[in-house]
């Protein structure tokens, strides 16, 4: 389920020189709309955070008046992997409000040989629950620890 935790911090900005905490997304294009405060990042897209690296066709991310991620959208081929764990889907979108990421077109999250599919997998990070509608999950037994 932490795959998912650092996605609020992996959309926020692009930054040009590296210190080793920062989040750098690149893309073929960026468009950033100030007035409505979106960045629309298309073609390629790569998010590498310290915890995080997203990959999407697409990525769109909307800020607050704070300059805060209120919401972010991935779209086409979207790949979020943690260093554990590696989700799949079509569509991604994080809503920084209620701590919620969903994850559509089949979604698949995979961590070591467990893995858990569905159409629609819903987490809430703050509560550290997912709901997969439908769902399936294969499990292979373990010595220590804990499936997803």
């Amino acid at each position: 389920m932490l795959i998912l935790l650092g996605m609020s911090a992996a959309c926020c900005y692009a930054q040009e020189k590296a210190d080793g905490n920062e989040t750098v997304v690149t893309a073929d294009t960026l468009e950033y709309d100030l007035k409505n405060a979106t960045a629309t990042f298309r073609g390629h897209v790569v998010v590498k955070a310290p915890k995080i690296n997203i990959q999407a066709d697409q990525l769109v991310v909307l800020f607050d008046k704070e300059s805060q991620i209120e919401r972010a959208h991935a779209q086409g081929n979207v790949r979020i992997h943690d260093g554990r764990s590696v989700a799949t889907c079509r569509r991604a979108a994080y809503g920084a409000k209620k701590g919620e990421v969903i994850l559509t077109g089949k979604a698949r999250l995979v961590r070591e040989k467990d893995t858990v599919t569905g159409d629609r997998i819903t987490f809430w990070l703050r509560e550290e629950r997912m709901l997969v509608e439908p769902g399936r999950l294969v499990v292979y037994p373990k010595r220590s620890g804990k499936p997803f």
